[in-house]
């Protein structure tokens, strides 16, 4: 299990040298158990919850119920619509005799309604949309299977041809390949090519017969829609098991990649960086979370302060913090500040998300300091060592992401001395350094700094 408190991430890449800063989780509300998180078109961020939804206010960030028209039941699912604003579908189990189901509000939770007609399932334990087409819902039950509709949520029908199990514990839609849906069930991965009239296991590597091992949470890669991660577990009869898989043939095979930290444990949710598909964070039942930033490569331990167990996780689109949905209300992994503080040796860069800085060395003269900052545009600056009237560096900070899913540093020098750049994403909390020895006249371009 995942038992130290404290993250410490570093490594190397030909000229820089990078790590996370400590990162430490906040509890931010709501005083309730959140079992599911949502962020509406608008980067509004909604928590599904023991007791209805709560939407946080963008400007104050006060949770407001949004809940009227649901019944009072545990919202196990929630998500929204990529394109339209305000539009959301909440996932609702039963208790006693009040039945849960499928609701939608259009007006940003203010009024819900029953969009259930079809469904037999009512127990709604995961709900999935097509990014491609948000119309086309998925709803994965307790005891019913999957169900399907193609009118946001107006009508569903069941699609369970090929199903070994009716017990539906995850679902991805592929972004890329239209029709493609995977859905984790009690007994493993299955797999749809059709838009979900018809499934067939893919459990290479995963599974015996003895150990079926059941797909808690699954995440694919948006940049590459072969390479899929899983979050496992077995049943509590067998020996303790799980952990994370991946694929990087679109299921044909799975591989275990639980190095470092991560242990083969009894995971509950996985979910990667949109903007960076190779940093993924997952989390176990035991309470922890991990993260890699290598595709599962090694995993360091990111649980300093989360005082819950991670129910499910969820990263915010526009700005990429992460957060957690526990049994005591929603946790932020708070790694940076998200804005940089210009100061005379401080450039601030990129929408402000970039803090840079230099520090500088001429050991054969017992010279040392600090460079100082000259802003040239939002994404450019300099720093002069010596006089003002000599620039000696000149440092970009470039948004990449629509090419390579990536920031871009490019730095180039006047000055042979010895010096090194520290960028720090505030956003991620991620500092990047760049060393120059002394003699050594450089200019970099690093295309996949962050």
């Amino acid at each position: 299990m995942l038992r130290s408190k404290r993250l410490i991430f570093s490594c190397l890449v030909a000229f820089a040298v990078c790590h996370h800063a400590a990162a430490e989780w906040a509890s931010i509300g709501p005083p309730l158990a959140v079992e599911s998180l949502a962020f509406s078109a608008d980067g509004v961020l909604y928590a599904g919850t023991d007791h209805g939804v709560y939407r946080r206010n963008p400007v104050t960030g006060a949770w407001e119920s949004r809940s009227l028209g649901l019944p009072d039941l545990p919202v196990a699912a929630l998500i929204a619509d990529p394109l339209l604003a305000g539009v959301l579908y909440a996932g609702e189990l039963s208790r006693s005799s009040i039945p849960g189901g499928v609701f939608k509000t259009s007006d940003g939770g203010l009024t819900w309604t029953s969009a259930s007609i079809g469904l037999t399932g009512t127990l709604v334990k995961v709900l999935a949309i097509d990014p491609r087409n948000p119309a086309t819902l998925y709803a994965g039950t307790n005891s019913g299977g999957v169900y399907k509709s193609e009118d946001a949520a107006g009508h569903w029908r069941p699609m369970n041809s090929g199903l070994t199990g009716v017990s539906v514990w995850s679902i991805a839609v592929d972004p890329i390949a239209a029709g493609t849906v995977y859905v984790g069930i009690s007994e493993g991965v299955f797999k749809s090519t059709d838009g979900g009239l018809s499934w067939r296991a893919i459990n290479t590597g995963l599974q015996t017969p003895t150990m079926p091992y059941t797909a808690a949470g699954l995440a694919i890669d948006p940049t590459n829609n072969s390479t899929i991660y899983l979050a496992s577990f077995v049943p509590l009869s067998l020996p303790v098991g799980g952990g994370v898989y991946k694929t990087t043939n679109g299921g044909a095979t799975w591989t275990p990649v639980n190095t470092g930290s991560l242990h083969p444990a009894a995971m509950s949710a996985i979910v990667l960086d949109p903007h960076s598909p190779t940093t993924v964070y997952a989390a176990g039942q035991a309470g922890g979370v991990a993260l890699t930033t290598d595709g599962g490569g090694s995993w360091s331990n990111a649980s300093s302060g989360l005082t819950y167990e991670a129910l499910t996780l969820s990263i915010d689109p526009i700005a990429g913090s992460l957060y957690a949905g526990t049994r005591g209300g929603v946790f932020q992994l708070s790694a940076g500040s998200g804005t940089c503080t210009a100061d005379p040796g401080t450039l601030c860069l990129n929408s402000a998300r970039f803090k840079v800085q230099v520090t500088w060395r001429v050991p054969s003269q017992g010279m040392s300091g600090s460079g100082q900052a000259v802003p040239m545009t939002s994404d450019t600056g300099a720093f002069w060592f010596f006089s003002s009237n000599n620039i000696e560096i000149v440092v970009k900070v470039v948004d990449g992401r629509p090419f390579n899913g990536k920031f871009w540093v490019f730095y180039g020098a006047l000055s042979n001395v010895e010096y090194t750049i520290s960028v720090t994403d505030t956003a991620a909390g991620i500092v990047k350094t760049y060393f120059n020895p002394e003699g050594r006249l450089a200019s970099i371009a690093d295309t996949a700094a962050f």
